[in-house]
């Protein structure tokens, strides 16, 4: 019987392929996807909360210091199998990182567009993951959004960041990763921004049937697209982005993520206060300086904010597990990441 490697997916495509790509890219990114107790790295904000048994997961341990290697990996391999060898690859960070290792590990020409927000030192750490004959950074704009603008003007093949099929069944994939470390899970609590990974995670659960799993999407103040989005059957803007929490001040979340969202019966919004993440920034720092941790990376403003989510959902009795996104941009460091990657 033939592998699904060896045959073309659906239009929409399915887990079990992405995750046969996924699989073949593990070792050479150094994915090292695990699960801990959440008092591993926020043990204050544990206690205050009583987080206890809450399963932290951490998808950030590998080459490019986040998920979204996976849906970059997944979306770049299919456009290589239709003959495409160029790619424009809009992003506020991590999509951009996971790009240019895709770029590098398939040998495609890839331009990445990021705002001007954007530090210098995210920029050249960017240029350190690929060849300089495949990947060129081009700056434009103020935000996330005006770069996304830009790529779409462009006559090429854009490799969208959430909004497209192949790059949310990437992200998908850590659904198989979460089921095998921690099978008991009766909850996940994600962070949301343009929603790419919330909908890879409501596809792939009930792709295997297990709708039984809550999904809790954490959104930042401000940043409602997918309330919005979702209260009125169709797309609608957020009303201000937060721009504190980095990539996931998306403007307008994708369309499979409000399709998968409105079929799913086991989603549950959450909008998460400023002070709220603000008192588990404290908790976090005293942590670091505590545990003298100061020295290692941390995790991103948008796990945080799925973090801090916690304090509305204390009346849960079944197994949590938080997915910690990424390390885009500096907040507080962690405990747990190595320390082989390159510095930004």
């Amino acid at each position: 019987m033939p592998s699904a490697r060896e045959h073309q997916p659906s239009p929409t495509t399915n887990g079990d392929y992405a995750l046969d790509i996924i699989d073949d890219f593990r070792s050479a990114l150094h994915d090292d996807t695990r699960m801990e107790e959440l008092e591993v790295e926020f043990p204050d904000f544990t206690a205050s909360v009583g987080a206890y048994g809450v399963a932290l997961m951490n998808l950030s341990d590998n080459d490019a210091g986040a998920f979204k290697w996976r849906g970059a990996v997944v979306g770049m391999t299919m456009l290589k199998e239709q003959g495409i060898d160029h790619v424009i690859a809009p992003s506020a960070g991590n999509h951009a990182r996971g790009a240019a290792l895709a770029a590098k590990l398939l040998d495609m020409h890839l331009t990445v567009v990021v705002p001007k927000s954007a530090p210098p030192e995210k920029k050249d750490f960017i240029r350190q993951l690929a060849p300089e004959r495949l990947l060129r950074v081009h700056v434009t704009g103020d935000t996330f959004d005006d770069s996304l603008e830009w790529a779409l003007s462009q006559h090429g093949t854009t490799l969208h960041p959430y909004d497209n099929a192949d790059v949310v069944a990437g992200q998908g994939t850590v659904v198989d990763d979460l089921l095998a470390q921690h099978p008991e899970t009766q909850h996940i609590v994600l962070p949301v921004g343009g929603g790419g990974l919330l909908a890879g995670v409501l596809a792939r659960l009930e792709q295997k049937g297990r709708t039984d799993i809550t999904v809790y999407a954490a959104q930042a103040d401000g940043s409602n697209s997918l309330g919005r989005s979702v209260d009125a059957g169709k797309l609608r803007d957020a009303h201000c982005p937060n721009q504190r929490y980095g990539g996931s001040a998306v403007r307008t979340i994708g369309a499979f993520t409000l399709a998968q969202s409105l079929r799913s019966p086991n989603l549950q919004l959450l909008t998460v206060p400023d002070d709220d993440v603000a008192e588990l920034s404290e908790l976090y720092d005293h942590d670091r300086r505590r545990l003298l941790r100061t020295e290692t990376p941390n995790y991103e403003p948008t796990t945080l904010v799925a973090v801090a989510a916690l304090k509305q959902l204390t009346h849960l009795d079944a197994p949590v597990t938080v997915l910690g996104t990424g390390q885009n941009d500096t907040v507080y460091p962690s405990a747990t990441r190595r320390r082989r990657y390159l510095p930004f």
